[in-house]
């Protein structure tokens, strides 16, 4: 699975960019060079950041940094949408972004006030007015909407995001193809460190062992490709890295409840 780089270059020469986005809501694994702010309405499923999953509640926002690799696996319904705004790091207050950056990810209860906010701002993007005076309001109620979301403390408290180097280097690399075969020695030798220490690090930084971080990417993208409904459950267990089809029934069922064929059977995309 290639994951994709989006530079700052699709904000079309500006440093801040919204948009609205109905029916399918789901992204592959990706990272960018600037921020972005999404918000989810009247949706379900789940967001995965840097390996760690995230729910999406009926309301949920996901802040992400620059090369925060991130997956969005959403279940739309007919009344769902998303919002998002994209902007560098030049047009908001550094301390806000700074502390920000520093912790957790998501925010499952968004106050009434950031979610005009994060409207408005996308209204401004469309609106009439003169291009400086859309800037200036965007930039003022985008600072507002983050100085919200800090001061509220509306985000969960999980453990926060502070990979080494190493750790990080592992994590980019396992993410390029997770159906590719990995040892733990291999990626340990990749980060310089030996495979006791390098395991032991990775737990602590990550909260997972090796394995179960992998396993769980794994069946992440099993799951996209169940709904697709295209491929058989045998061609997507070796696609997504499996041996064998027992295992990865094993593996799949004890992380989502289900079995592929139940999982697809409820879930595929008519």
């Amino acid at each position: 699975m290639e994951i994709i780089k989006q530079s700052r270059e699709f904000l079309y020469g500006k440093n801040i960019y919204s948009f609205m986005r109905k029916g399918d809501t789901s992204y592959h694994a990706h990272w960018h060079d600037y921020y972005e702010i999404i918000l989810y309405r009247n949706c379900g499923g789940s967001c995965i950041i840097n390996g760690t999953e995230y729910p999406i509640t009926k309301d949920c926002l996901f802040f992400v940094t620059p090369k925060d690799v991130h997956a969005i696996n959403a279940k739309s319904t007919r009344d769902s949408y998303s919002l998002g705004v994209s902007f560098s790091n030049d047009v908001v207050d550094q301390q806000i972004i700074k502390e920000l950056s520093a912790g957790p990810r998501t925010v499952t209860t968004p106050t009434q006030t950031l979610l005009v906010l994060i409207e408005r701002i996308r209204i401004l993007r469309i609106s009439s007015r003169k291009e400086s005076h859309k800037r200036f309001m965007q930039e003022h109620m985008l600072n507002a909407a983050l100085m919200e979301i800090m001061e509220k403390g509306v985000l969960l408290a999980t453990p926060k995001y502070n990979l080494s180097p190493a750790i990080e280097k592992a994590i980019f690399y396992i993410m390029t193809d997770v159906g590719k075969k990995f040892s733990l020695e291999e990626i340990a030798s990749l980060c310089h460190l030996s495979p006791s220490y390098f395991s032991s690090l990775f737990k602590q930084e990550t909260g997972k062992t090796f394995v179960k971080y992998i396993n769980d990417l794994r069946i992440e993208k099993a799951k996209i490709l169940l709904q697709e409904n295209k491929k058989s459950v045998l061609d997507i267990s070796l696609e997504c890295g499996f041996n064998t089809l027992t295992h990865f029934i094993k593996i799949f069922k004890q992380i989502t409840g289900l079995t592929p064929s139940q999982y697809r059977e409820q879930n595929a995309i008519q």
